[in-house]
């Protein structure tokens, strides 16, 4: 047994180091330096101050729109009163005033 390991390690005397071409940490380096510089972007668009700045301005434009246009449904006040305008629509009121 001892002999088998002397042999092993015999063999690895003549190993050097595996290197890889200078091109693969050129391209690998400016891969990362994409990444890291839109990582940076997308953080700081994210953060919950500015999100809280948009939504104030969306809904300060909300109010601000609806302030400005008059409702439809909204009706204009009617020289009729509402028990005469109730009545008229039911049918209830006579032909004849009574005096």
């Amino acid at each position: 047994m001892t002999r088998n390991t002397d042999k092993i390690l015999s063999s690895l005397d003549h190993m050097t180091r595996a290197t890889a071409p200078e091109q693969f940490y050129a391209g690998l380096r400016a891969k990362m330096e994409r990444q890291q510089s839109n990582a940076v972007i997308y953080r700081s668009a994210l953060k919950p101050a500015y999100v809280t700045l948009v939504l104030c301005i969306f809904l300060a434009i909300n109010i601000f729109l609806l302030a400005g246009y008059p409702n439809p449904e909204i009706k204009q006040v009617s020289t009729i009163s509402d028990i005469q305008a109730f009545a008229t629509e039911y049918g209830l009121i006579s032909q004849s005033p009574i005096q």
